[in-house]
């Protein structure tokens, strides 16, 4: 009785997914290549600090993702909530589960460190921060219509992320 608004609400628009195949095989391949973008995004960034010789620069851009993954770690272990398609979860069919790694879904790891990076982004160049938000918004959507999170745990991904993100700018 817990889940069952949420179940309902996901099943009906996972039905799309499920009989248009093309648009499933979209979202799954769309899983993997923004979360490479963004990590690629990223790595990018830190080694053109690098090229550039801005150290500090450098340490700040390791040190807030750093500390987000951290604190999602962390947060993970103590919540411990199980995935949508987890029988203590809410029990859907999701659209493809995880190859691998971690049953607890709150909060998004996966958001968590898009927002952080976007964070990380915008001191050196608005539109790659902005972009990269884009694609965390995106990749939130995506993980929702897949059924590998509730809608909370991707809310608190974006908080999380976001609040890491814009300690950058305490700096």
């Amino acid at each position: 009785m817990k889940f069952e608004r949420y179940r309902k609400i996901y099943e009906r628009q996972a039905a799309f997914y499920r009989t248009h195949p093309w648009a499933k095989r979209t979202l799954v391949c769309l899983n993997y290549v923004l979360t490479g973008l963004i990590f690629a995004t990223y790595l990018a960034l830190l080694l053109a600090r690098v090229y550039a010789g801005e150290w500090y620069a450098l340490f700040l851009g390791l040190l807030f993702p750093t500390g987000c993954f951290c604190a999602v770690y962390l947060l993970r272990e103590l919540v411990r909530r199980k995935r949508p398609y987890d029988e203590s979860g809410a029990g859907i069919a999701p659209l493809f589960k995880k190859l691998h790694g971690s049953d607890k879904s709150f909060p998004s790891r996966h958001i968590a460190m898009a927002f952080s990076i976007g964070g990380v982004c915008l001191p050196w160049s608005l539109a790659l921060g902005v972009c990269v938000y884009a694609g965390g918004f995106l990749l939130g959507y995506i993980r929702y219509a897949a059924g590998l999170h509730f809608p909370t745990d991707l809310l608190g991904g974006a908080l999380i992320g976001g609040l890491f993100g814009i300690l950058i700018f305490a700096f």
